[in-house]
């Protein structure tokens, strides 16, 4: 009962606070009437005050429910706010099949070769692809509730694709999408579901029994955790950091052995 009321709230603050700053931004850039302003502004002070209560009883609530529980409410209320202003990609909310094997999804792999991608429009190119990223999450063992999300998005320059464990989405270049090689668009898909295997590895050590952490099971789950919070973003002066950490040359290695797989599927399959 709790975690429904602070879910509430703190959903609440979010939006309360975007229109106040909504409020603001259209009380300074109009200055009509000067009484009209004033009450304006004492009504924007009071909602102001209003906001920095919530934000305190929020605080208070985080620090009752401890470091354990609370960032998984506010994971859950992050995820339901990105959702409902559409960041998420829609066509990748419906119901997940049953059938994720390979041997169920022939038709769909059939779609992966180069002169029928070619032809695929983008609908169907992120349909398929939404196929693909759920054969992969299954495969890596990620249980059917937590399948990540796939959203198409207008990413960096020469940034493929990225995985956001806050909101559980794989995003992918929608130009990369479109316009990209099969391979490349299948081997960022590959790479990000791995990306998402690696965090349930660091969250599966995490939830282990202590006596059980020292197990060799563990040892690559460690590995992902101390990279994860030491990650190196690439840029042009740590590129190569950026390249040989664990967990990126790990989602490579995964990726293109993936690729390699699905044509040799293609072949053997004579699809």
């Amino acid at each position: 009962m709790l975690n429904n009321k602070y879910n509430y709230s703190s959903d609440k603050f979010l939006f309360d606070a975007i229109e106040c700053f909504s409020n603001q931004h259209s009380t300074t850039t109009s200055m009509g009437e000067k009484t009209n302003y004033k009450k304006k502004r004492i009504i924007q002070r009071d909602r102001e005050k209003h906001i920095i209560n919530r934000l305190i009883i929020l605080l208070i609530i985080i620090t009752f429910l401890g470091p354990t529980v609370a960032p998984k409410i506010i994971n859950k209320t992050i995820r339901k706010n990105v959702e409902d202003i559409g960041w998420v990609n829609t066509k990748d909310t419906s119901d997940i099949p049953n059938t994720l094997s390979i041997a169920e999804n022939l038709d769909t792999i059939a779609l992966l070769k180069p002169e029928t991608w070619n032809t695929l429009t983008y609908d169907e190119k992120f349909e398929t692809m939404c196929i693909i990223k759920n054969i992969e999450l299954n495969k890596l063992g990620i249980d059917i509730t937590d399948m990540a999300t796939l959203k198409t998005d207008d990413l960096d320059s020469g940034v493929q694709g990225n995985y956001s464990n806050l909101t559980s989405v794989i995003s992918i270049d929608c130009d990369l999408l479109a316009e990209g090689d099969v391979e490349e668009v299948l081997n960022t898909i590959c790479h990000e579901s791995r990306h998402c295997y690696q965090h349930a590895c660091v969250e599966a050590y995490k939830k282990a029994d202590d006596k059980y952490k020292n197990l060799l099971i563990f040892d690559t789950s460690k590995d992902f955790r101390e990279n994860f919070n030491n990650y190196i973003k690439g840029n042009d002066d740590n590129y190569l950091d950026y390249w040989n950490q664990c967990v990126e040359a790990d989602a490579r290695a995964y990726a293109q052995e993936e690729v390699e797989y699905y044509n040799s599927i293609i072949r053997e399959n004579n699809l």
